[in-house]
């Protein structure tokens, strides 16, 4: 999905159909930039219903750079939305940031294989 258009349409129609989950971000793709632009779009669309990121990683030095990387990315959209979200009127709890945060980075993935 190098195309932005695609990547609207392949979250428009997991959220109709959901029998998929977007998950990660293919390899090609894995430049700050992007990554970016997809989790929000993610966001956006989809809620907290996804996997953020996954490794491809051949090599344990790749997999620290990258997830030290994502960190920095899915902690900014993350402070980004919730502060959306707070300017909508609703006032998020750590409660709510706890079980989101467990869900990408746990949940969502058992759920999705059961």
């Amino acid at each position: 999905m190098l195309v932005p258009e695609f990547l609207h349409l392949s979250c428009g129609n997991l959220n109709v159909i959901m029998d998929g989950m977007p998950f990660g971000c293919w390899r090609y793709l894995n430049v700050p930039s992007l990554v970016t632009e997809m989790t929000k779009m993610r966001f956006e669309l989809l809620g907290t219903s996804m996997i953020p990121q996954h490794s491809d990683a051949r090599v344990l030095d790749q997999f620290i750079y990258k997830w030290s990387h994502f960190k920095e990315i899915i902690a900014s959209v993350l402070v980004e939305k919730y502060t959306d979200i707070a300017k909508a009127g609703w006032n998020v709890t750590e409660e709510e940031i706890k079980r989101d945060v467990t869900d990408l980075f746990s949940r969502n993935f058992e759920r999705f294989i059961n």
